[in-house]
C-alpha cells in the first residue's frame, strides 16, 4: 500500500519521494514495520490496540498518545 501511495504522490506532484520524505502515521506495530521497510519517518499514535511500550519497541521515530496536540505531530514531520 505504501508503494502505491508513493507512486500516486509522484505521479500527482512530479516529484520523487523516498526515505524520510515519506511519512507513515499509524497506531499499530505493522504501520511502523511497514514504514521502516521504506526508510520512512514513522509516527506512532497510541490510540489503537498496541501500547506505547509496544510501539516504542517497534522503533517508531516519534510516539504520541493521540493527535490532540497536532502541532507537535506537524513539527515532527517538519
Amino acid at each position: 500500500m505504501v508503494r502505491m501511495a508513493v507512486q500516486k504522490a509522484e505521479t500527482t506532484t512530479g516529484q520523487r519521494f523516498k526515505g524520510r520524505n515519506i511519512v507513515i502515521i499509524g497506531d499499530s506495530i505493522r504501520n511502523i514495520e511497514c514504514g521502516k521497510l521504506f526508510h520512512a519517518l514513522t509516527i506512532a499514535i497510541a490510540t489503537g490496540f498496541h501500547s506505547k511500550v509496544q510501539l516504542s519497541a517497534a522503533g517508531a521515530d516519534y510516539l504520541f498518545d493521540n493527535l490532540k496536540d497536532y502541532k507537535k505531530v506537524l513539527k515532527a514531520i517538519g
